[in-house]
């Protein structure tokens, strides 16, 4: 069984690459996004020293192939299981 979204995504990147109909943002980087990316690509090497055999998941080529950022944000959040936040409670 095949992704319809897959297939989707395959044919418009196909028609966007034969037509050149594809927006510029997304077919290349802009001067602050590459800027972000050389910050990104520092941060990651960094962290790989620090800590061997963990990868993060930054950036990623889009279909055009071009390696864009990943947005994502981390929040702290409180569980309603207070047991959970001392191990001698347990």
């Amino acid at each position: 069984m095949r992704s319809t979204k897959v297939h989707r995504t395959k044919t418009a990147l196909h028609l966007a690459k034969r037509s050149g109909s594809a927006p510029d943002k997304y077919a290349s980087n802009s001067h602050k996004e590459h800027l972000c990316l050389e910050y990104v690509k520092d941060f990651k090497g960094n962290f790989g020293r620090l800590f061997p055999g963990r990868e993060l998941y930054i950036t990623a080529p889009n279909e055009l192939g071009v390696e864009k950022l990943v947005c994502s944000t981390l929040r702290p959040t409180q569980l309603p299981f207070r047991e959970l936040y001392d191990v001698n409670k347990c």
